[in-house]
């Protein structure tokens, strides 16, 4: 059974929260499947981070004539915010729509608001998404160049979110994290 919500509506009805998975990543992996031999139609289901590596690898295959026409969810802690803009991209080019049946945050949140629709299950309760206020990894000499770094990174996150028609409610939400 599935409930469609919009992406809005669904993030406010969902607690906000940090951190939703605590998982390790050698325990996980995501997976690009091909259902029957032969043709060049694929889907991807999410079983751990968002990586560079999972956004190269779908570009490829678009790039060489394959359609993806599924995308789902199983469980993501997050992973790379610029990775998951890109595979946004590809799902909202393809006009596909996510399944999310496990929990969902940080980048992988970033990754389906590129989704048509995006469908949440998970028995009788919706699958958990998790937001926080974008940050960087890198380690800024001082204060200045790191606010600039950030100020960047939420350009570039809010530029995305308004390509994608998300309403900038949700970019507030994030940053009120």
């Amino acid at each position: 059974m599935f409930t469609r919500l919009s992406f809005h509506a669904a993030m406010l009805h969902l607690f906000l929260f940090a951190v939703v998975v605590h998982a390790e990543s050698t325990e996980l992996s995501s997976e690009i499947k091909f259902p029957t031999t032969g043709t060049d139609r694929y889907y991807v289901e999410i079983r751990g981070p968002i990586t560079k590596q999972l956004a190269s690898s779908i570009a490829r295959l678009e790039a060489s004539g394959s359609s993806l026409f599924s995308f789902s969810v199983e469980q993501s802690p997050g992973g790379d915010g610029v990775a998951a803009m890109a595979i946004g991209r590809i799902l909202r080019k393809n006009r596909v729509g996510a399944q999310i049946n496990g929990p969902c945050a940080s980048a992988c949140v970033i990754a389906i608001a590129g989704a048509v629709f995006r469908d949440y299950s998970g028995g009788t309760t919706l699958a958990p998404l998790g937001i926080h206020r974008p940050y960087s990894h890198v380690a800024d000499a001082d204060y200045d160049s790191a606010k600039k770094r950030v100020r960047a990174r939420n350009e570039v996150l809010e530029q995305y979110l308004a390509e994608m028609n998300i309403p900038s409610t949700f970019f507030d939400a994030m940053n009120a994290v």
